[in-house]
């Protein structure tokens, strides 16, 4: 069960590193005023992007931002208007209304 736990445990680790502001803000010496340190959250993104990539190659199917759909379709052989339904079908848009 704890082999389990490790790759889930990963997104509430990422969480953490996002929700810490520790240093996001910084006092200007000269002015006095506090800034927005834009190297701590780049810092941060950097963290979270690499995590991210070492969890893909845990389990590509699980946590991956692509899809990994294979598609074994011969569209040669198609008809207009199969290969138009099956185009609507992958960019997830509505079937065309059948004519008869």
């Amino acid at each position: 069960m704890s082999a389990l736990r490790g790759p889930f445990s990963l997104p509430r680790r990422f969480c953490g590193i996002a929700d810490n502001a520790v240093g996001d803000y910084v006092k200007n010496s000269k002015t006095g005023k506090f800034e927005f340190n834009y190297e701590n959250v780049h810092r941060a993104k950097l963290r979270i992007d690499e995590r991210h990539w070492q969890m893909v190659r845990l389990d590509p199917r699980l946590w991956s931002d692509r899809s990994l759909h294979q598609h074994d379709v011969n569209y040669l052989s198609m008809s207009k208007e199969e290969l138009m339904e099956t185009a609507r079908e992958l960019l997830g848009l509505a079937p065309l209304p059948r004519h008869r």
